[in-house]
């Protein structure tokens, strides 16, 4: 049988120093890097080594290298790569609606005041005058859709128990400055932008409506939304001549003014104490 191991030849009668050799039993054919395994219940045989970066499987009930393995379930307590892709610009991923390609489940019974956080990423910036760090979630489609499309949705589920004491969002963005002077280069927590393809890009179709910023809101049975929320809260701001939030706004009809840029020209929003 090819690949089995058998005895070295010695001749006739073996001495003591050849039947304590290291290489008294050896493989047909045997390399550096070949594996033994039972090919039977009597019968030892020899794996070939596999190609670099190849892990072993089994394949018809004995060991196999692969180069493309394919796992059922996987439950690790921790990877580390120096690199993860799944499929290529030119080999996608298919997946349909409620089979994502990635999924993380995870509870937490965190009591502390530090966040328990179920993903957590880093990105350290090291090169002067380089650009980006980000991560980007591109959605792209080349076909008319339905309802809604975004790239990134980000959503906190309350059960009828559940409550925040606190401040609670779905979407949190927040920049820390240093405690120092800042030459050039424009800060803001959030970037908006459309970025639109041609021509007639926010009448057509006719009926579309294009923009920077949509809200809405819903399940708003009793009306509560409507009588007690707010369309945003600004927090932080000293109120003062010339302040972000100023009072004291002369020859403007209102009770206060926002500051605001449009264009590179500083503007005014008006703003009152009450709706009368």
């Amino acid at each position: 049988m090819a690949n089995e191991l058998r005895h070295a030849s010695v001749g006739t009668e073996l001495t003591q120093s050849e039947w304590e050799a290291v290489g008294t039993h050896i493989f047909n054919s045997q390399a550096t890097g070949d594996t033994l395994y039972a090919s039977s219940a009597t019968q030892l045989s020899r794996l070939a080594i596999g190609s670099s970066n190849n892990l072993l499987t089994i394949s018809g009930g004995v060991p196999a290298w692969t180069a493309s393995p394919s796992v059922t379930s996987l439950t690790v307590t921790d990877i580390t790569a120096s690199d993860i892709g799944m499929g290529t610009s030119g080999s996608p991923v298919s997946y349909t609606a409620g089979t994502p390609i990635a999924a993380i489940y995870a509870t937490s019974s965190n009591a502390t005041s530090t966040n328990a956080e179920p993903f957590y990423l880093k990105s350290v910036m090291t090169g002067a005058g380089g650009y980006g760090g980000r991560s980007t979630f591109h959605a792209y489609t080349n076909v008319v859709l339905g309802s809604n499309f975004q790239a990134l949705k980000a959503y906190v589920e309350y059960g009828s128990s559940g409550r925040c004491l606190g401040l609670s969002a779905a979407f949190v963005a927040e920049m820390k400055t240093p405690n120092a002077t800042i030459a050039g280069g424009n800060y803001y927590v959030a970037e908006l932008e459309y970025v639109a393809g041609g021509t007639n890009t926010a009448t057509s179709p006719q009926g579309s409506q294009a923009g920077f910023l949509y809200m809405a809101q819903s399940g708003d049975a009793d009306g509560d939304f409507d009588d007690n929320g707010y369309l945003f809260r600004l927090d932080g701001c000293t109120d003062g001549g010339g302040h972000l939030y100023d009072t004291t706004a002369s020859g403007a009809t209102g009770d206060a003014t926002l500051k605001i840029n449009i264009g590179g020209t500083t503007k005014y929003l008006l703003v009152a104490d009450d709706a009368s």
